[in-house]
């Protein structure tokens, strides 16, 4: 599980539902008390939750890996989860996450490791795209040189995939996660006939049990080299099956017919790390690298640069919107009945910005006792600017919240009227009059979302949580952006963040339930779907 916040403490899980209690966190700060303070959960898997906290005696963040407590009861999962521990704290790799200690109580077990600030390759080319070529080879040789330096110590990492292949804000690259790596030592911690990994990523030999070599995370490391240069995944597919079938049996598409641009070797290199047989991907990664090439050493500054900013960029902060967004597009009649600006309810009411006081007490502290000229000129000097202070109010309030703004009440009667084209007009009037709200962005996301945009939509509901990271309807349109893509895991999570903005959601409740249907979950999907009742959401889950 990568730690993909920055300089922000995260938001809380996601995977966390509404009005669950988190029994883990008590656990957690009783065994760390007086050693660490945590501050926020960063993530949950199926097998652990990692939390940032703050090491006491050296003031520095940390994060913190702990076993789920229905787990801690089953001696082979605290084996592999403690065995995750001890193999990444035996690879001492500038490019490898730093463990610093592994520690059990009665009641869990945590390992504590480095907090990377920056963000998940993964995230990086969600939000922006294909890489070029010298950003693609400075990640590649970095990660690249982390798994040969595991390899040679006989580790595979089995796991490798952009979301663990953190770029920290320094725009170095390094692997996190190795909690399904195995060791060549005899010893198996995984059940015979499992296969393991994540299916996108997933080298065809993982698929059928077959025993892994290093050449496993070779073509993982070639997956990810493909999305980097393309933006897209070379196997994919609406199902598992069609993953899997894609894997096994399907040849690389050439990589040229999306980056022409590309010299030979480095699409030559990517077809071979492609290779469905081991034997016909190169003999190590050493030798793949430098197929593929090195950065060009005059401008490599400039791209670790380019990747500094793109680490520093997060758009995973918990997001938030204000109005009712569904991922299909509704019918014109059913658009008027939402929640927006200037309808039956309007938009949450939102903060006027700060305004700072004048500097009176400057004026004032110098004053002497006698100095009475000195005092009445700070007197009118207050009063002239808490008159302009009225004054500026007065012609500006409206302009302070979304609900207020002309630019933003035209855009949405605009869009209720069927016309879409003025409306996201007057919508980037509103994103240049309000520079620090979500809702011009996510009308935009809206509207794009709905020509099918979904490049576009994605950039502006992403800017939009961004804004307001405590926007319940923020997120639900990340989540409807993610589930217009079929990306189903991804729309889980920010249906469930905006849950847990406002658990009385039903719009999020129905999406999220469609999530789960997509995803071959029954029993959760039932159980969204009747906490929400019938809606827009109710035709996917036929």
């Amino acid at each position: 599980m990568g730690v993909t916040e920055g300089q922000n403490p995260p938001p809380l899980s996601p995977d966390a539902m509404p009005g669950d209690p988190d029994t883990l966190l008590p656990q957690l700060q009783e065994a760390t008390t007086g050693e660490y303070e945590i501050i926020g959960e960063l993530g949950r898997g199926g097998m652990a939750a990692v939390y940032l906290a703050r090491d006491i005696s050296l003031n520095r963040k940390v994060a913190i890996k702990t076993m789920l407590p229905e787990l801690t009861g089953k001696h082979d999962m605290v084996m592999r989860f403690k065995r995750e521990a001890q193999m990444a704290a035996g690879l001492s790799h500038p490019h490898i996450v730093q463990i610093h200690s592994v520690k059990q109580t009665n009641r869990i077990v945590y390992f504590v490791m480095k907090f990377i600030e920056g963000r998940g390759l993964d995230s990086i080319i969600s939000e922006h795209g294909a890489l070029d070529v010298d950003m693609t080879r400075l990640v590649l040789q970095q990660a690249a040189s982390a798994l040969s330096f595991a390899h040679h110590r006989g580790v595979i990492h089995r796991d490798v995939k952009p979301a663990n292949i953190m770029i920290d804000e320094n725009g170095w690259a390094v692997m996190t996660d190795f909690g399904i790596a195995k060791i060549d030592d005899g010893n198996n911690l995984t059940a015979t006939g499992q296969a393991v990994g994540t299916p996108h990523y997933m080298a065809p030999e993982q698929f059928h049990n077959k025993p892994l070599t290093a050449s496993a995370d070779q073509y993982s490391l070639g997956v990810v080299v493909y999305e980097m240069l393309t933006g897209r995944k070379p196997f994919d597919g609406s199902t598992l099956a069609e993953i899997i079938t894609q894997h096994l049996f399907n040849p690389a598409p050439d990589i040229r017919k999306d980056r022409p641009d590309l010299p030979a070797t480095v699409s030559d290199a990517v077809a071979r790390m492609l290779a469905k047989e081991p034997l016909g991907r190169f003999p190590d990664l050493d030798a793949a690298i430098a197929v593929l090439g090195a950065p060009d050493p005059n401008t490599v500054e400039a791209t670790r640069g380019r990747l500094m900013s793109l680490a520093r960029i997060n758009p995973n902060r918990k997001v938030g919107l204000s109005v009712p967004m569904s991922p299909v597009p509704a019918t014109r009649p059913s658009a008027r009945t939402a929640v927006v600006p200037g309808a039956s309810a309007p938009v949450s009411e939102e903060r006027a910005p700060r305004v700072s006081q004048p500097p009176v007490a400057s004026a004032v502290a110098p004053a002497r006792k006698g100095s009475r000229k000195l005092i009445w000129i700070s007197a009118v000097v207050v009063l002239l600017a808490v008159g302009a202070f009225i004054g500026a109010r007065s012609e500006t309030a409206a302009d302070w919240t979304a609900d207020r703004n002309p630019a933003m009440r035209r855009g949405v009667r605009l869009w209720q009227e069927g016309k879409p084209e003025l409306a996201a007009a007057e919508f980037n009037a509103a994103t240049r009059q309000l520079p620090r709200r979500a809702m011009p962005h996510v009308y935009l996301s809206r509207i794009a979302r709905e020509r099918g945009d979904l490049s576009a939509a994605f950039r502006e509901a992403a800017r939009a949580a961004q804004l307001e990271p405590n926007n319940a309807l923020a997120l639900r349109e990340v989540g409807s952006v993610f589930l217009a893509r079929n990306d189903y895991d991804a729309a889980r999570r920010f249906f469930v963040r905006a849950l847990r903005v406002n658990p009385s959601d039903k719009v999020a409740m129905g999406w999220l339930a469609c999530s789960f249907h997509r995803m071959g979950d029954p029993d959760q999907s039932s159980r969204w779907a009747a906490r929400a009742g019938e809606g827009p959401w109710s035709a996917c889950l036929r």
